[in-house]
Parts: structure tokens; sequence; C-alpha cells
């Protein structure tokens, strides 16, 4: 059977089978996914499309999955393109390169791949990669599970349901032990804490003048800070609506749950005292019973009695008749 997988409100997705499909997408990335491509934007359409298929066959996804599981299978490719040239920087010649391909990818994808990483676009290309790697200040502390789980449960953690971006910035920006990864990172969301401690309403702004714009910076093209990978600016005003209509949805079944707990307390207490007044009832009728049984044995007790009285008196006089019947001496 295909492993379910929960849906966020952003299209990321949740769950506990959240690691196995992030698994399973890197793997279907990783062994039909030629590394000859420059990047992800060169693979063919119809070659996505048919990883898609692959993922749902392992895995019962909606479709608004979809572009997020394209973005996991643009990571997993990049990755897998950092590994082989780990491969590639081995040798210092293209023909010892091509003798000595790793086992796991075929011949001919080796050498396309060879050939591309030797022309001098590519290697510009990892410059400057490089350079923005050893210039990233901010990274995150959320790992391969990503910014949703740590968002989704704070969410449940808060009294609303809500969490604004700078609640999701700050949590995936630090560790569990509430420390930090580097000293920019602590600078940085000092600055942010202090901004909502002045004024707590500032992170009900808008994404480009909320704390963490002011502090961070505005966020690029196809990226939001602190919303996890796959969520844009457009996916999240357009999600907007939809999140509205489930906070009321939530909101009414909650209120519709403690309707239902409040009847049911009512019906229990009324059950508990109808259960008071049987038993007071059940007494009040066999002490009723008692009563009439003690009144039906003394009207017996009473005649019996006249009866003996009358007995006594009748031998007294049959007694004094026998002694006047007796001669005179």
């Amino acid at each position: 059977s295909k492993i379910p997988s929960g849906v966020h409100g952003d299209g990321q997705a949740l769950g506990q089978y959240r690691a196995k499909y992030a698994t399973i997408v890197g793997q279907v990335a990783r062994t039909h996914c030629p590394p000859m491509y420059k990047d992800w934007a060169e693979v063919p359409v119809l070659m996505k499309d048919e990883l898609w298929k692959d993922v749902l066959e392992e895995i019962d996804l909606p479709l608004i999955l979809k572009k997020e599981c394209t973005l996991r299978k643009f990571n997993t490719f990049g990755n897998k393109k950092y590994e082989l040239r780990k491969v590639y920087d081995m040798y210092p010649t293209d023909a010892e390169r091509k003798r000595n391909g790793p086992k796991k990818v075929k011949k001919e994808e080796w050498e396309a791949f060879v050939d591309m990483c030797s022309t001098e676009e590519d290697k510009i290309k990892r410059c400057n990669g490089k350079l923005a790697r050893e210039n990233m200040k901010n990274p995150h502390t959320t790992g391969r599970m990503g910014a949703a789980p740590v968002i989704e449960q704070l969410k449940k953690d808060s009294p609303t349901g809500e969490v604004s971006r700078t609640q999701g910035y700050v949590a995936t920006h630090t560790r569990r032990d509430g420390s930090f990864i580097n000293t920019e990172t602590r600078q940085s969301l000092e600055e942010i804490n202090r901004l909502v401690s002045v004024e707590p309403d500032i992170v009900e702004r808008d994404l480009d003048n909320d704390p963490v714009a002011m502090v961070i910076g505005h966020d690029g093209r196809g990226r939001v800070r602190g919303l996890g990978g796959g969520v844009t600016k457009t996916v999240y005003h357009a999600s907007a609506p939809y999140k509205e209509i489930a906070q009321r949805e939530k909101r009414a079944r909650e209120s519709s749950e403690s309707g239902y707990e409040a009847v049911m307390a009512r019906l229990d207490e009324a059950n508990k005292a109808r259960k008071i007044l049987e038993d007071e009832v059940a007494d009040l009728k066999r002490q009723s019973s008692g009563l009439g049984n003690a009144s039906q044995v003394e009207p017996c007790s009473s005649s019996t009695a006249a009866i003996s009285n009358t007995a006594v008196k009748k031998e007294s006089c049959t007694s004094s008749t026998a002694e006047s019947s007796l001669p005179l001496a």
C-alpha cells in the first residue's frame, strides 16, 4: 500500500511519514535523473513528469505537493552532482576522470558529466556557489526535515493556532537548546526579538515590512524566509484565503466540540441527580412497607389478649358457680 502524507497549509508535506517521503523523493531523483544537465531547469519536462509518477507509485500525494516534490528533487539533483564532482576533482585530466567513473553511474552519463564540468561556464558557476556558501550568515537549524514540521508544532502550541512568519523564522534558526549557529545569527535574532518586545503587533505586518524583512532584508525571488522550501510569495498569498477558511472551520469545530462536552456534562449531572432521587424513593418505599407490616401485627396481638381475658372471666364464673352449689355444712 502507498504511504500517506499530510499537507501543510502552504503545500508542504507533514506527518509521521515526512522523513520517508523525503527519502523516496531523493532516491527517485538520484536513480532516474541523469547528472549531465547543468541545472534542474534544463531537465526535460517529460522527464520531470515521469519522476513525479515514480514518486506517486510509492506515496499517496495530492497535486498541491508537486511543487515541493519538484523542489526536493532539484535539491537532491544538486547534492548528487556535488558528490560526483568530488570524484571529478580527484583526477587532473578528463581522460583519467572518464576512466575512473563511479560504478553507480552509467558510463555515457559520466562522460557527459565530465565534459560539462570541464567547461569555463561550469567552473565559474562552481566558484560563485562556493563564495555564496561561505558568505551565508543565517543558516537554518531544521536539517533534512525542513521548516514545515517546526512551524506545525508551533501552531499546535499556539492558543490561536496561528503563527507569524517572524515566529517561524526565529524557531527555524535557533537550536533546540536555545543556542545559535554563529554570531551573525545571534545578533539578527536578538534584534528581531527586541523589535517584537517593543511593538508586539509588528509581526502582523506584511512580508516586506515585518521584523524579518527589517533585520534580514527583503526576500529574493522564489523564496520566503522562515516558511520552508517551496513557499513563495505567490503561494503564501494565494493560500491565505484558504487558510482563513480552515481557521474558521477549526474554530467552529472546537466550539461545537466544547458545546457537545458541555451538553454531555449536563446530562451526566442529570443522570446522577436522577439516580440519587431514585435511591431516595426506594428508601421511602422500604420504610413505608415496614410501617404497614407493624400496623398489621398489633391488632392481632390485641385480639389475642381480649380472647385470653374472656377465657379467664369464664373460668372465674365457673369456679364461683361450683362453689355455690356445694351443701352447707
